[in-house]
């Protein structure tokens, strides 16, 4: 039998060797058990000429990368030192760990404090809060790139559908009906209108799938800071976008999407299915999103049935 060659084998050089320290391991780890248990099988019988296996093997150091491990083995029969890693990094088939972890964190609705405390009471250690952020930013790109993706699909269904039953303006562009609506970070109905970010998104009527959405900021921690440290302000992602009153960011947001509903996707939102605020259709009616054409507004049956209650409410 040919003997098993070793150049394909994680060894690592004496002088990378050298920046692990040999504090014990403590704790627990996540690791990828398939990945890891070929790289032992692998390592155990590296082919030297002592003949050894993973019982002459001792581990002498970790290099951690957040959730991400690094095991340095040394042969103590030949003295040659392996490098094995909790998963594998080239890996296409999951993401990093981290990101997962961090993507987790925000699906759920939490923060690093929370995870911060899980990961403490299972004996696992994590990555600074720092580094918390910056993959919290890579997932926010990722997200965005798969939303935008997600809503020209959704478009496109709603084009074809009304295409084949032949709801087409004058110059050919295909009509559709959506529904739209907004929200705000604290608002309560009535009175206060104060919030200072809000949201808005637009809906096509036939298979219910976002077609476009917005975000007004009117606050920035890190310009608010500045102004009031009479500094000047440093270079960061400023997300502050708007200045004029929370109550008009619905219509702004609402208003931007029918504008540009023809430049995304090539549709016309003909119809709008929306509550009996007036000022968003007001709006929409004042810009013209469409010259040759007039967007119809559909009161939505479920705020005319709130409305109606809330008068009877006020009337008894």
């Amino acid at each position: 039998m040919q003997e098993e060659t070793t150049d394909d084998l994680p060894y690592i050089s004496e002088a990378e060797s050298q920046k692990d320290t040999n504090l014990p391991m403590q704790g627990r780890r996540i690791v990828d058990m398939m990945h890891f248990i070929q790289q032992l099988k692998k390592i155990s019988s590296h082919g030297s000429l002592f003949n050894c296996n993973f019982n002459e093997m001792s581990l002498i150091g970790e290099t951690r990368n957040g959730l991400i491990s690094k095991y340095k083995f040394r042969c103590n029969m030949c003295q040659k030192d392996f490098l094995i890693t909790s998963e594998d990094p080239v890996s296409e088939e999951n993401i990093d760990v981290n990101l997962a972890a961090v993507t987790g964190i925000t699906s759920a609705g939490i923060g690093y404090s929370q995870f911060q405390e899980i990961t403490a009471c299972m004996n696992v250690p994590i990555f600074s809060e720092k580094t918390y952020c910056k993959f919290q930013d890579v997932i926010y790109e990722k997200w965005e790139t798969t939303a935008v993706e997600a809503m020209e699909a959704a478009a496109m269904r709603e084009r074809d559908a009304a295409t084949a039953e032949g709801r087409l303006t004058k110059d050919g562009v295909p009509m559709i009906d959506v529904y739209a609506d907004g929200c705000w970070s604290s608002r309560s109905y009535g009175n206060n209108y104060k919030a200072l970010s809000g949201a808005a998104a637009i809906v096509g009527r036939r298979f219910g799938e976002v077609l476009f959405i917005g975000i007004k900021n009117k606050y920035c921690l890190v310009c608010a800071r500045a102004e009031k440290k009479q500094i000047t302000i440093p270079e960061h992602a400023c997300y502050k976008n708007y200045t004029e009153s929370s109550s008009s960011m619905e219509a702004e947001i609402i208003c931007q999407g029918f504008e540009t509903s023809i430049a995304m996707y090539n549709i016309v939102y003909s119809r709008i299915i929306a509550d009996g605020d007036s000022a968003t259709y007001s709006k929409i009616l004042a810009r013209n999103p469409y010259p040759f054409f007039t967007v119809q507004k559909i009161e939505c049956r479920n705020h005319l049935l709130r409305n109606m209650c809330n008068k009877l409410r006020a009337v008894t």
